[in-house]
């Protein structure tokens, strides 16, 4: 891992720390930190993939992970709030798991929701991701 990404891994660990787990708007310094790493991960990779978990009904569907490109289209601005994660490598599979999660018509469930969220999370994981926190 590059020093730039691993020191921005290393910023995200110590502002949580400091607010045991929860990001405060008295420092919105993350937000900083968030909106530097898919640089530096495309920097150290040659290529990082943007994307949510929770769609809304503004959101295209089917979801589709957005390319980083450097420099950043107008169009598709990095901005607070707009991804929850980027990953180094595109990936249909967790395209695919999240949009089953958003489709989902089975009567609500929260274990159920749980066990989708904490799958999507484990292949983000798999794939050297990071998630993006904001406030």
């Amino acid at each position: 891992m590059n020093n730039r990404l691993e020191q921005l891994e290393k910023d995200t660990n110590a502002y949580l720390n400091r607010y045991d787990g929860q990001p405060v708007e008295k420092d919105m310094s993350i937000n900083n930190i968030s909106s530097s790493i898919p640089y530096a991960m495309y920097k150290e990779h040659g290529s990082c993939w943007l994307g949510k978990i929770n769609l809304y009904p503004e959101d295209v569907k089917p979801f589709k992970l957005l390319q980083y490109k450097f420099p950043v289209p107008k169009e598709t601005s990095l901005f607070n709030f707009s991804f929850d994660f980027c990953i180094p490598v595109h990936n249909t599979e967790l395209e695919q798991m999240i949009n089953d999660r958003a489709t989902c018509t089975e009567p609500y469930s929260g274990k159920k929701d749980q066990e989708r969220l904490q799958k999507i999370f484990d292949r983000i994981e798999e794939l050297n991701g990071i998630h993006l926190i904001w406030v």
